[in-house]
């Protein structure tokens, strides 16, 4: 890593900073503490949110405060949100299952990140049912995603609304 650039991890589970700090080097920093509190008044070049809004309870006000920590931000939405999400109820596993209290589909995260200032500078969409798919795999699950991957060869933005099991990399200003 460069010696010029310091790199700092926060979260409010000090378990998290403790398995963050087993795979970490000396130019990584970690603080167990919320990096949105009124008390901490650093200020950052990017500032990642990685999987994190969908299990805040007040997502605008916490979008509003990260727009104001950084420069540039960059978030992972999962869009939980589909046409067989929808159909099926399963979105709602992500309610028990992950902690999950707010679910996206695209145009939702989007819209939340523009209502609360930010400017879009670039995104693409994950495929996470993939290696979901390659981590535990059953018959059906290899079905709808052969299915949902046939569909992104040809339009992963239709694939998405569709089958699901895409997040959102989102970079802005």
């Amino acid at each position: 890593m460069d010696k010029g650039i310091r790199y700092f991890g926060y979260d409010i589970a000090q378990q998290a900073i403790d398995l963050a700090i087993k795979h970490a080097n000396e130019d990584v920093y970690f603080k167990s503490e919320d990096i949105l509190s009124a008390n901490n008044s650093e200020y950052f070049d990017i500032l990642l949110i990685i999987d994190v809004i969908e299990h805040v309870s007040n997502y605008l006000d916490f979008l509003k405060k990260c727009r104001a920590k950084a420069n540039y931000k960059i978030y992972h939405i999962p869009l939980d949100l589909s046409v067989s999400s929808v159909l099926s109820d399963s979105f709602i596993k992500s309610r028990r299952n992950l902690g999950h209290v707010h679910y996206f589909s695209f145009q939702s995260a989007i819209a939340c990140l523009k209502d609360t200032g930010h400017v879009i500078i670039d995104y693409f969409l994950t495929d996470v049912g993939t290696y979901y798919t390659e981590q535990s795999s059953t018959p059906k699950r290899t079905i709808a995603n052969l299915a949902r991957r046939i569909m992104a060869f040809f339009n992963v933005s239709l694939a998405a609304k569709i089958f699901g099991r895409y997040s959102l990399m989102i970079l802005t200003k």
